[in-house]
């Protein structure tokens, strides 16, 4: 880091910590973007799961009592 950008990014930060706010493009900004990243991908997952769940048990439920063998 040269020191011009070193005095950009110290100003930044300074101003960030006036506002309250985060820095653009901070640290805490981009783990929270991986955080819900990976929020959506599991919750994505998971509806597929359950879909795919829902759909054995539907077929299941239509052969139940057709076949009295116990396995």
């Amino acid at each position: 880091m040269t020191p011009d950008e070193r005095v950009a990014y110290l100003k930044e930060y300074d101003d960030s910590d006036k506002t309250g706010e985060p820095k653009k493009g901070g640290l805490i900004e981009k783990l929270i973007a991986r955080g819900n990243k990976r929020t959506e991908e599991q919750l994505a997952r998971e509806h597929a799961e359950r879909t795919a769940g829902q759909t054995n048990l539907s077929g299941a439920a239509a052969t139940a009592g057709q076949n009295p063998v116990i396995r």
